[in-house]
């Protein structure tokens, strides 16, 4: 359990809950497996760009500026944009 839990849970003791399984069908499953779905498509959709943007670039290339892209920050992200318009 995380640090910050285990203080909630000393503070309040009366709020605990059991925690329920959440099954593969569950809603917040569904959800989640969205949510990647569209991150894996938003990631595919920059190689592309990447790709159409530097069409001199190999493979290896394409996918060093993806990762860079995605561990880079918002704010150097918006940098980036800006300084490419």
């Amino acid at each position: 359990m995380p640090l910050c839990m285990e203080r909630l849970v000393k503070l309040r003791p009366h709020r605990r809950r059991r925690r329920r399984h959440l099954g593969p069908d569950s809603p917040e499953a569904k959800r989640m497996r969205t949510a990647l779905e569209m991150h894996d498509l938003g990631v595919r959709m920059y190689a592309q760009q990447m790709r159409r943007k530097n069409p001199q670039a190999s493979e290896e290339e394409i996918d060093a500026m993806v990762k860079a892209w995605l561990i880079g920050s918002p704010r150097e992200r918006e940098n980036r944009e800006e300084g490419q318009r």
